[in-house]
């Protein structure tokens, strides 16, 4: 019974890590609330492995580490959580980003490396301690954000059930370190599942998009997918009654790969159409388009009416949609590509109101809102106040600069573009350029309501 509740807890750990990085890979939370996931199933794997062979010293160390890093990449995530404005979760995301994760990182390879001394289980407690501080301060931070949400009171105490059930199974295995080791790594497996699926399902909700039928297509296809292949191993080592390293390696490996080729299923169809269809280039750019169109079908929430959002709600959708303004994917699927206007838009110009035309039209109607905030119709670029909200806007969102990555660099730029790049370097900090975004936002999203 061990083994199979193991098995599926792995499986059901990597399938959902992996699908909620793929869904949007630039998300900071879905990607390190992802690789607690992956992590958190590294561990199971492991476990897994240790529970049959004889007892390996750095395995079981590893084992371990592999769950101090999925409790420190949780914490990451849950910080990461609705950051706007709030400056001391900034400052804690720093603290995290460039104190934290570098000191635990030498930590850990320390614990993974060292012999077999006496006082190696205290240091592995200290580890742990540390990790659990650091989750308890997180979420004291994540708490009062929880219940501003507008969702059910159902949905917030289940969430805060897990949540705490995870913390309650961390605190056990200090006080009782190795006792009920099992019991508690499924219920945290458990719990953490719970926990990613609450966050992952309250983003995108927050972004005008539906996660329900996509995860339940994704959940079945892996399901089906593992069944039909790891199926088979699975029921040679039953049959056989020969449980050992090599037929569990061999079990957990052909799941991985089921999940793996499940997940970026639609990557790896891309990869073959351009080998096999390199000799027809409109066909390729044809099956590609379908697909990308099928994605963004299971992500679009047919039931928004943008028309009647508030203020708030719609200068967020318009924050949104500026800064998926070079990715007609992502663009696709934001509620403001169902305006009416577009509708008819379209059809003054016979076109197909498929979504990546009418996401092409939400990008004509933004960029018409943001030349309506251009001081000055006649010039391209101008360093004095009038020109900031504009600048703020146009430079990084419409033509892509991305003046605060040092590694950025476009050979590509006009002489306008490469100085607007040097003024935003030298004379705009960070904090006032997201200010002056967040405020030219409500002007394109103000232009974009007189529109309606």
């Amino acid at each position: 019974m061990y083994y199979i509740f193991s098995v599926l807890c792995f499986g059901l750990l990597l399938w959902f890590g992996l699908y909620i990085i793929q869904r949007d890979i630039k998300n900071p939370l879905f990607v390190l609330i992802g690789l607690s996931l992956i992590t958190s199933s590294v561990r199971l794997a492991v476990e897994i492995i240790n529970f049959n062979t004889t007892e390996n010293l750095y395995l079981m160390r590893f084992q371990d580490l592999c769950w101090y890093f999925s409790i420190i990449l949780l914490s990451g995530g849950i910080l990461h959580y609705q950051t706007d404005g709030d400056s001391k979760r900034i400052m804690f995301i720093k603290v995290w980003r460039f104190v934290l994760v570098p000191l635990f990182t030498i930590s850990g390879t320390v614990f993974l490396l060292l012999g077999n001394e006496k006082w190696v289980d205290v240091y592995a407690r200290i580890l742990l301690l540390v990790c659990i501080l650091c989750f308890l301060i997180t979420v004291s931070l994540l708490l009062p954000v929880i219940r501003k949400k507008t969702v059910t009171l159902i949905k917030k105490l289940s969430f805060l059930v897990f949540l705490f059930l995870y913390i309650g199974c961390l605190i056990i295995s200090v006080i009782s370190f190795g006792l009920y080791a099992i019991a508690l790594s499924l219920i945290q497996s458990l719990s953490l599942f719970s926990i990613g699926v609450f966050l992952y399902a309250s983003i995108v909700r927050e972004q005008g998009e539906v996660w329900l039928p996509d995860f339940i297509r994704s959940f079945d296809y892996t399901i089906l997918l593992t069944f039909l292949f790891s199926g088979q191993v699975a029921l040679v080592i039953a049959i056989a009654s020969d449980f050992h390293l090599t037929t569990i390696l061999l079990l957990l490996n052909s799941i991985a790969i089921s999940i793996i080729v499940q997940v970026f299923f639609g990557q790896i169809q891309a990869g073959f159409d351009y080998i096999a269809f390199s000799a027809f280039p409109k066909l390729r750019v044809e099956r590609s388009r379908l697909r990308t169109t099928e994605e963004i079908t299971l992500a679009i929430n047919e039931e928004a009416e943008p028309e009647q959002m508030d203020e708030e709600q719609l200068v967020k959708m318009t924050r949104r949609a500026l800064s998926h303004f070079g990715d007609l994917k992502r663009l696709s699927s934001n509620p403001l590509t169902q305006l009416k206007i577009i509708d008819h838009r379209l059809q003054e110009k016979g076109m197909s109101t498929d979504m990546l035309d009418r996401a092409n039209e939400l990008k004509s109607i933004l960029l018409e809102c943001i030349e309506q905030i251009k001081p000055q119709q006649d010039k391209s670029f101008g360093a004095t106040d009038e020109w900031r909200f504009y600048n703020a806007v146009y430079f990084p969102y419409v033509v892509g600069i991305k003046p605060y990555s040092k590694r950025y660099f476009n050979s590509q730029l006009s002489e306008e573009e490469q100085k607007a790049l040097e003024w935003f370097r030298t004379c705009v900090p960070e904090r006032t350029f997201y200010n002056w975004s967040q405020t030219a936002a409500q002007l394109v999203a103000t232009h974009l309501k007189s529109k309606l």
